[in-house]
């Protein structure tokens, strides 16, 4: 709770210091649409009422007694980098503020490090090791991702009783972030579904994973999405130990035994990956 209290009252103090405007129409997968809409409920509590501003139009804004809050995200790390950085910086020359909800952070990228170093931007981490990782510009806190706080996640609530084995969800990501590959596996095409690039919008995001009793995945927000709604999960971790770096910090040992890692030899046993390799495909 105490997280959520950190942002919401920063939020609060934002809209006694100054307007705020949000970024809003930013390039994401369906798990994304759960942090944007986490954030809207966030500047809510905090009786926020924010213009929106679409990531398009921030190079074309000059709002300099104003804040711009972004949304928290993975797009300021090693693999995926491309466009929220310089977004960044180009938004701390037009705005008053710039406050990063909180996202993943590598900070030995030269882009995200440039970004985070500017004076106005303050940064909120949404787990320790990219807290450790941006600590030093001074000006960043570690809180909960707003994804959390979406109010059509039902919370924590107790897992449902199990139905028959075939109730699973098999959730892969097939782009950069992937590490099967790695393991020289790829998705059993015959069974995955990546609802993070192929659910239709977030209303089906969470129907696909709360009508099933166990998810197994390498995506953050599937993961989150199954655990606040009562789902088993078994998990494998993507690039730069993602899911359980995130886990550690946010459940804890709260969920028991409901979000579990699994290995890759877990998935070949189950048929849930093949071991025939192939490229990986865009984001």
């Amino acid at each position: 709770m105490r997280y959520r209290c950190l942002i919401v009252d920063h939020l609060a103090q934002l809209r006694r210091e100054m307007p705020v405007r949000v970024l809003v129409a930013m390039p994401g997968n369906v798990g994304d649409q759960l942090i944007w809409a986490g954030t809207n409920d966030l500047l809510a509590a905090a009786g926020v009422s924010p213009r929106p501003l679409p990531a398009g139009e921030v190079h074309a804004t000059v709002a300099r007694d104003e804040c711009l809050v972004i949304p928290g995200s993975g797009a300021l790390t090693a693999i995926w980098h491309e466009w929220l950085p310089r977004l960044v910086a180009d938004a701390a020359d037009r705005f008053a503020r710039v406050v990063i909800l909180p996202s993943q952070f590598d900070a030995t990228v030269p882009v995200v490090a440039a970004a985070l170093s500017r004076p106005n931007v303050f940064a909120f981490a949404r787990e320790p090791r990219s807290f450790n990782r941006i600590r030093r510009f001074g000006r960043a806190a570690l809180a909960f991702d707003p994804a959390l706080f979406a109010e059509r996640l039902p919370g924590t609530r107790p897992a449902p009783p199990a139905r028959a084995a075939s109730a699973r969800l098999i959730a892969f990501r097939e782009d950069p972030a992937s590490l099967l590959a790695a393991h020289g596996c790829r998705p059993n095409p015959r069974v995955n579904h990546d609802i993070g690039r192929l659910a239709p919008d977030l209303d089906g995001f969470l129907a696909a994973v709360q009508t099933v009793d166990e998810v197994v995945t390498d995506r953050l927000h599937v993961t989150v999405a199954a655990a606040m709604s009562g789902r088993r999960v078994r998990y494998i971790d993507p690039h730069d130990h993602k899911i359980s770096t995130y886990v550690a910090f946010v459940f804890r040992n709260e969920l028991g035994d409901r979000i579990r890692p699994c290995s890759v030899d877990w998935l070949l046993e189950h048929g849930l990956v093949d071991r025939e390799a192939r490229p990986c495909g865009s984001r």
